[in-house]
């Protein structure tokens, strides 16, 4: 006494996968189409904010007057505002080993304002893009199994005029 609508086991699989990739389907298209509300959203707040609200670049250049041969005038960036990569090897006092991981916050003299924060690598250096100045750096290392902690503050000066410039080993 079979009852005629029983159906075999491979025609409920086959029925609930094709169920399944019908809500596979649904659900990718269901978030496709968030993303894309998403990201309208983004760029209408994005350009709502640009006036007021986002932070511009400086906006200093230098004009070069036009040579008689040429028509358009040059525009320069002036060398102060180019960025120099500077480097620094960090190392312990006691037995001149780098100081590894170690937190450095690079911040302006003239204003305060954090200019970078990196990381010594493991051969205690750590870099950075800064234009021409002075600039304040904090190294910071947690203590360890072998070392005690640390915060050393001290101020460097960026002065090369193209390249990069390496500062002088760092006794902490």
């Amino acid at each position: 006494m079979t009852n005629s609508k029983e159906r075999s086991a491979s025609d409920v699989l086959l029925s609930m996968e094709r169920d399944i990739k019908w809500l596979v389907g649904w659900a990718k298209s269901a978030d496709t189409n968030l993303k894309l509300v998403l990201n309208q959203m983004n760029l209408l707040n994005h350009a709502r904010m640009r006036p007021q609200q986002l932070p511009s670049k400086p906006t200093t250049t230098v004009v070069e007057r036009p040579n008689p041969a040429h028509e358009k005038p040059k525009v320069v960036q002036p060398e102060e505002l180019k960025p120099i990569t500077v480097q620094q090897r960090v190392v312990y006092t006691q037995d001149q080993r780098p100081v590894i991981l170690a937190d450095v916050k690079i911040f302006s003299t003239e204003s305060g304002t954090l200019m970078k924060h990196t990381r010594t690598n493991a051969s205690g250096f750590w870099d950075a893009k800064l234009p021409k100045g002075l600039y304040n750096l904090e190294v910071k290392k947690g203590p360890n199994a072998t070392k005690k902690g640390f915060l050393k503050k001290y101020e460097v000066a960026v002065t090369a005029d193209v390249g990069a410039q390496e500062l002088e080993r760092k006794l902490v």
